[in-house]
C-alpha cells in the first residue's frame, strides 16, 4: 500500500477543541481580553474592579452575555443589569462566580457565587437573557446550595460536562466534603453528590479546577495542603486524595489534555501590609503513575518577585496567569510540554492602561477539551502528530 505521510497540527486539525463562549474576559481592575481572532487583544471596557473572583460568559457564537465579580452583573454594553447588584458572591474571594447555561436553553444561565471567608456561603441566581430588551435580568434567587454548611464554606467553584453531554457538574467545598451540582434542563437539582475530602481538613483560602477532560480534581489551598484526586463525570463522586508537594498554593490549570498540572503560590496583594515575594508556578507531569513520581518530578517554570495569581486555560490552548498590580500578564505558550520547553513568556500578553489582580475568570472547563488517544500508549496526543495514509 502506498503511504504518504501527513503532519497535522493538532491545534487546526481540531480546532473544535473550545468553544466560544470563553471568547471575551473581564478581571482585574477594569482589564479585558478579547480571544475572537484566537489571538487575544487587550480591552479596556469593562467595568469589573476586583482583587480576585470573576466570571464572564459569551454566547456559543461568541459574543459577549455578562460578566460578574460575584456581588454585580454587567450585560454586553457594560451596564449593570436589572436585578444585578447584592449578589451574595464577593470579589475578595478565590473564585466568587461562575456563570453556567442552562441546558437546552438559549435564554437562561444561572450565576453560581461564593462568598468570602469573612462571610462565607455558596448560593446561586437565575438570569434570563430574554427580559429588558435582551440585555437580560436576574429574575430569581439567590437560591442556598450551603447544606447547613454556609459558616464552613470555602472560596471555591469550578464546572465540568457530565457524562451525559446536555448536563454540568458545579462543584464546590466547605472544609470537609466537596458537593457536585448537577445542572439539567430541568435546572439545578437540590441535593447534591457530597464526597468527605479526608483529613486534615482544606482551609477556606485557594481554588478548585477539573479537568477539561473531567477526569481529575485538583484544590489549592493557602494555608493547607494542595490536594488532587480522581473526579467521575458519570457520578459526580470524588476520590483517591493524593497530595501534591506545593506550600502556599493559590491558582491552578490543567493542559488542555489534561496531561501536565500548573500550581501557582504567592502570598496576597490586597492591603497596605502585602509585600512582593517569591510568587511561583510549577509544572506537574500526571502522565507518571504514583503521586511520588508526579511529586519528584516537578518542575519549576516560573520565580518572581510578585504576588499570587490565578491560571487558567484559553480558547488558544494556552494558560494564562494573572500577575496582580502589572499591566500585562503571564503565558505558558506551549503546556503539553515538560519543564523549559513550555516557552513560559513573564509579559506575555499586555492589557493595554489597565491591570491585572490576582484573578482570572474560570468557566466551564469542558469548553476546552480535546484530545486524541494513543491506543498503544493509552496517552493523549497534542502537538505535531505524524499519520500514515488509511491509519
Amino acid at each position: 500500500m502506498n503511504k504518504v505521510l501527513l503532519y497535522i497540527i493538532l491545534f487546526f486539525a481540531l480546532n473544535s477543541f473550545s468553544q466560544k463562549e470563553a471568547n471575551f474576559w473581564y478581571f482585574g481592575f477594569n482589564a479585558g481580553l478579547d480571544f475572537t481572532d484566537c489571538n487575544p487583544i487587550a480591552l479596556e471596557d469593562g467595568q469589573l474592579n476586583t482583587f480576585e473572583g470573576c466570571s464572564t460568559i459569551s454566547s456559543s457564537s461568541g459574543k459577549l452575555r455578562f460578566y460578574s465579580d460575584g456581588t454585580t452583573v454587567w450585560d454586553k454594553n457594560h451596564n449593570i443589569i436589572q436585578g444585578g447588584t447584592n449578589l451574595l458572591g464577593n470579589s475578595s474571594s478565590t473564585q466568587s462566580a461562575l456563570f453556567v447555561p442552562k441546558p437546552q436553553s438559549s435564554n437562561i444561565y444561572y450565576l453560581f457565587v461564593v462568598g468570602n471567608s469573612r462571610n462565607p456561603g455558596f448560593f446561586y441566581y437565575t438570569i434570563d437573557l430574554n427580559e429588558n430588551g435582551g440585555l437580560g435580568s436576574v429574575i430569581a434567587g439567590p437560591v442556598d446550595l450551603n447544606n447547613g454548611e454556609r459558616s464552613n464554606w470555602t472560596e471555591r467553584v469550578t464546572a465540568i460536562q457530565s457524562s451525559r453531554s446536555n448536563e454540568f457538574w458545579v462543584i464546590s467545598a466547605s472544609n470537609s466534603k466537596m458537593y457536585s451540582y448537577n445542572v439539567t434542563k430541568d435546572g439545578v437539582e437540590d441535593r447534591p453528590v457530597i464526597t468527605s475530602i479526608g483529613n486534615p481538613d482544606i482551609s477556606n483560602r485557594g481554588g478548585l479546577k477539573v479537568s477539561p477532560d473531567g477526569s481529575k480534581l485538583v484544590i489549592t489551598s493557602q494555608t493547607s495542603e494542595c490536594l488532587l484526586f480522581d473526579f467521575n463525570t458519570n457520578t459526580g463522586r470524588i476520590s483517591n486524595r493524593q497530595t501534591l508537594d506545593v506550600s502556599k498554593s493559590y491558582g491552578a490549570e490543567f493542559s488542555q489534555s489534561g496531561n501536565r498540572l500548573y500550581v501557582s503560590t504567592g502570598g496576597h496583594n490586597q492591603n497596605s501590609n502585602a509585600f512582593a515575594n517569591d510568587a511561583a508556578i510549577y509544572q506537574f507531569d500526571l502522565t507518571k503513575t504514583s503521586i511520588t513520581d508526579i511529586n519528584s518530578e516537578r518542575k519549576t517554570i516560573n520565580i518572581w518577585n510578585g504576588f499570587r495569581g490565578a491560571l487558567q486555560l484559553g480558547p488558544d490552548a494556552r494558560i494564562y496567569y494573572a500577575k496582580s498590580d502589572e499591566s500585562s500578564l503571564g503565558v505558558i505558550n506551549k503546556p503539553e510540554e515538560l519543564g523549559d520547553d513550555v516557552n513560559y513568556v513573564h509579559d506575555g500578553i499586555s492589557l493595554g492602561t489597565k491591570t491585572s489582580s490576582e484573578g482570572l475568570p474560570p468557566f466551564i472547563q469542558s469548553f476546552f477539551k480535546s484530545a486524541l488517544l494513543d491506543l498503544d500508549t493509552g496517552l493523549k496526543i497534542t502537538g505535531d502528530l505524524l499519520i500514515c495514509k488509511e491509519d
